[in-house]
């Protein structure tokens, strides 16, 4: 095991933590890795707020604006954002990658 350590590009071996034997890496992952690896799409890891938790704008007219997350809809990527404006709180609806985590 400790030649594999050894290799380039290898960080860590994934396996049961008691006895330290390796852990097998399903199938189906593998394929979905080489898959990932071998094409040629931007692939982004998306960590978008969950309700209630604080975003920042980063796009649009009020970017840099930082509210709280009033409604989420993961599967269209469009999340409502809330903010005080002129005394009073606007909601404002975003895409995903107008917003980030704070």
């Amino acid at each position: 095991m400790l030649e594999i350590l050894k290799t380039f590009g290898v960080v860590r071996i994934l396996g049961n933590r008691i006895d330290g034997t390796p852990a097998a890496v399903p199938e189906n992952t593998m394929t979905t890795i080489q898959k990932l690896v071998s094409s040629e799409v931007d692939i982004r890891q998306a960590q978008y707020p969950k309700l209630g938790e604080p975003a920042v704008i980063l796009d649009g007219p009020f970017t840099g604006i930082e509210g709280h997350v009033e409604k989420t809809d993961y599967e269209n990527e469009i999340f409502v954002i809330s903010f005080e404006f002129l005394n009073r709180y606007v909601s404002i609806p975003l895409k995903g990658y107008q917003i980030k985590k704070v």
